[in-house]
């Protein structure tokens, strides 16, 4: 009998370790996404934690310099106007797209750091509608 329990104590410890190893990974890897008026009014609490935030790029903002790895820019959404440097590789479809998502975090200065840009399909990839 003890045999039998040793067994069933054994397998519960296996499920436990996996089940807390699959909620650690998970919690790590969520991450919430914010317009600019929202990672705005949690200053300064936000400071320094990961945060994605998403909104729209102001195009005439947009300074790249050929051969570089640091883009910035600036978000809007409404009045609001995030500052955003990016060290990276910039995705092709950034040059089209109007909406991005920015995954890093926003420093006391006011600039958003972003380790990560993700666009949005650009509108050229919709069919057109003929008249």
């Amino acid at each position: 009998m003890k045999r039998k329990y040793r067994f069933l104590a054994g397998g519960a410890v296996i499920v436990a370790v996996v089940l807390l190893l699959l909620l650690t990974s998970m919690r790590s890897s969520t991450v919430y996404y914010l317009t600019v008026g929202e990672l705005r009014s949690q200053v300064p609490e936000i400071y320094g934690q990961r945060v994605r935030v998403a909104a729209q790029v102001d195009r005439d903002s947009v300074d790249w310099v050929l051969g570089s790895s640091t883009l910035s820019f600036d978000l809007v959404e409404g009045e609001e106007v995030l500052p955003v440097t990016y060290e990276g590789l910039v995705p092709d479809a950034f040059a089209q797209s109007e909406t991005v998502v920015v995954e890093g975090q926003y420093s006391p200065n006011g600039i958003f750091e972003a380790d990560t840009l993700v666009v949005q399909c650009p509108s050229k990839y919709e069919a057109r509608v003929t008249e």
